[in-house]
């Protein structure tokens, strides 16, 4: 039992240092000029701002539900600000696909498209802040935080499944900006993967406390 407690402490700590080294790596590339992104690349505060966002929403979503009695039920108002989250987090993988599918079966050339894409956003929030909100009210903590990002995970996986492929077939047509929208498709998925982890290793750290709480509750 002491060599699994050692090994799952030995796993967390080594992917910490994983997000942590991916981090830094991804910064070094971006300062290098080896990531394509002009745009970032000219307007350091951008950079900035995004690497800011990042790391603020990462945690607003874990502490803002409380990481101590991870068995007691969280509170609406509490509940409200992990749900939007992770509500914005399924709406750009749900902005993603709608790309990567709308290229890849000519929809994107259509002048009422456009109109579409807005619609679809804000009502993709709406939808998934709705059934966030009403599958985990009155749910243990942790089970909140790790419904959600199993949540964010799996929607990030089938939203690349679809934007990949859909990458590669469409690349193939004629003409010079051929597969950007599923190239945005895939940027979308992998940048919400990359969130993801961070919560997710949190969660592993939180998973003991949540087992030693449990165990407490029972033997009381």
């Amino acid at each position: 039992m002491s060599r699994i407690r050692i090994d799952i402490r030995a796993i967390r700590c080594i992917l910490l240092g994983l997000y942590i080294a991916l981090i830094i790596v991804l910064l070094g590339m971006f300062h290098t000029g080896r990531l394509n992104m002009p745009d970032l690349r000219d307007k350091p505060l951008s950079m900035i701002l995004v690497f800011t966002i990042t790391i603020v929403s990462q945690a607003t979503f874990i502490f803002t539900s409380g990481t101590i009695d991870l068995c007691r039920p969280l509170k609406k108002r509490r509940l409200i600000i992990p749900v939007i989250v992770a509500s914005i987090m399924m709406g750009i993988l749900g902005f993603g696909l709608l790309l990567s599918l709308s290229e890849l079966f000519y929809l994107d050339k259509e002048y009422w498209f456009r109109y579409v894409i807005w619609i679809f956003i804000g009502l993709n929030w709406i939808i998934w802040g709705i059934i966030f909100f009403s599958r985990y009210l009155n749910a243990p903590r942790y089970k909140i935080l790790k419904g959600l990002f199993t949540f964010i995970v799996v929607g990030s996986l089938i939203e690349l499944l679809i934007s990949i492929p859909s990458h590669i077939i469409v690349s193939r047509r004629p003409g010079c900006f051929a597969g950007f929208g599923t190239m945005i498709g895939i940027v979308c998925g992998v940048a919400v993967m990359l969130w993801a982890f961070g919560p997710g290793i949190i969660l592993l750290f939180l998973r003991e406390r949540y087992k030693k709480e449990m165990d407490s509750n029972k033997s009381a």
